[in-house]
């Protein structure tokens, strides 16, 4: 203990504190960095999910508006079929109304 002085001890102490805060920041900075690469990896893993969902619902409003035109086209095609038969009932119609005069007059 000849050559360990108040000094030495002092000096010994601060030193190995510096160590010591050194170990801690550097293992600090590495825990932080993990922390914030596994909330990054999180993250992009749910912007993936969102987007794989919009393209999903994308995809079936695209099949449901093919489905619903192709509906829409059909009853257009019946109303058009349906109004030609009413035309030609109503010409029928007036067809026989004019024969009944005819046949009445007679």
């Amino acid at each position: 203990m000849e050559g360990l002085t108040v000094a030495g001890v002092i000096g010994l102490v601060g030193l190995v504190a510096t160590l010591c805060s050194l170990a801690s920041f550097y293992l600090g900075r590495k825990k932080a960095a993990s922390d914030e690469g596994a909330k990054d990896g999180e993250l992009h893993a749910d912007i993936k999910y969102i987007k794989k969902q919009l393209q999903d619902n994308t995809e079936a409003m695209e099949k449901m508006t093919a489905r619903l035109e192709a509906v829409d086209n059909k009853r257009e095609e019946d109303f058009r079929s349906l109004l030609i038969k009413c035309t030609e009932l109503e010409t029928n119609q007036k067809s026989l109304k004019e024969a009944i005069r005819r046949l009445e007059s007679k």
